[in-house]
């Protein structure tokens, strides 16, 4: 089995530095290819117990193409989106102001870092002070804590600290409130497998700017809904066409986003996709009870019409009469 970028096998195997692949790791030749061989006995592993399963769902293209790779099941495989409630996102309307929001729990693959820095390059290359940085998460632990910390002494350091919010473990009144007012939404996770948190910005009106990879590539930001950056460069430069963009044209793209949002990812479709997938895997087993059943019964019918056949063919056979003859004489 290949590991080849985008995957983090394939940044072990070309040992880069990540979140999940540490420098210590990264540096070390021995380390790195330990960590190759456990991926692969664990992908192999993976693959086995996949392998045997009537149904498999998955809730993207990129999800179902790194499945269908590993367990080579694609006749049972099912691309099933997940349920997306976002009935009251839907509603929002209104005047915005000129601002960008981001919604991710505070971990290191959701990549806020990047936001900063290219918060800081739009605010070089514009010298607007009238636009602002939300960042909105949650925090598990003292290291998301310390991530938080390390963010706001990032923008410090980059001279944006007065225009760059953060927004720690908020009810949903406050980030509700917060969605109602933003313009832009930014998403960093490379290769995140779907992204509600991109759906939940098209729903509520906002402009999304996501990663270049995964879920939010393949299946959410559709032509004219949004747009795609990878560098911090790409969002700059979307940030600023965003807030070029009139009125007129901001609300074709919340159109056509939410419209999106509502015939892909909402409760109805989902249970309608789920539900229809689980009938054919429920008829295909009872169907292949009955034809079990079946033949069983027409094993045992052959059977005794055997038995049948062989007394009258018995029967009707002279030597076969005679030797009964013979034996009652005897």
């Amino acid at each position: 089995m290949m590991f080849n970028n985008p995957t983090p096998a394939g940044k072990v195997a070309n040992r880069e530095a990540s979140y999940n692949n540490s420098d210590l790791v990264a540096k070390n030749p021995v380390l790195s290819s330990a960590k190759l061989i456990y991926y692969r006995l664990f992908a192999w592993t993976y693959a086995k117990m996949g392998s045997i399963s009537s149904l498999v769902f998955v809730n993207s293209s990129w999800t179902e193409g790194h499945i269908n790779d590993i367990w080579g099941v694609p006749d049972r495989t099912v691309r099933l989106f997940p349920p997306c409630n976002t009935a009251t996102y839907l509603k929002i309307t209104g005047p915005r102001s000129p601002s960008i929001v981001s919604v991710a729990q505070f971990r290191p693959e959701k990549d806020h870092k990047l936001q900063v820095e290219a918060f800081h390059c739009f605010v070089e290359k514009t010298g607007r002070s009238d636009v602002k940085l939300t960042l909105v998460g949650g925090v598990r632990n003292d290291e998301d804590k310390a991530r938080v910390a390390e963010l706001q002494d990032l923008a410090k350091t980059l001279g944006v600290e007065e225009l760059v919010e953060f927004e720690v473990s908020v009810p949903y009144t406050r980030l509700h409130e917060i969605l109602s007012q933003s313009l832009i939404g930014l998403h960093t996770m490379w290769n995140e497998h779907f992204g509600i948190g991109v759906v939940e910005f098209m729903a509520a009106g906002i402009i999304p700017i996501a990663h270049n990879s995964g879920g939010p590539k393949m299946d959410i930001v559709v032509p004219g809904a949004g747009f795609l950056a990878t560098t911090k460069e790409q969002y700059c430069d979307h940030i600023i066409r965003c807030l070029e963009l009139d009125e007129e044209e901001l609300e074709e793209m919340r159109k056509r986003a939410r419209n999106h949002v509502q015939s892909t990812f909402s409760d109805e479709a989902f249970r309608e996709q789920f539900v229809r997938q689980c009938e054919t895997v429920v008829y295909l087993d009872l169907e292949d009870h009955f034809v079990q059943d079946a033949l069983s019964d027409d094993a045992d019918v052959l059977s005794e019409d055997a038995d049948v056949l062989s007394d009258e063919i018995q029967s009707d056979d002279p030597q076969h009469q005679s030797e009964e003859e013979e034996f009652t004489e005897l």
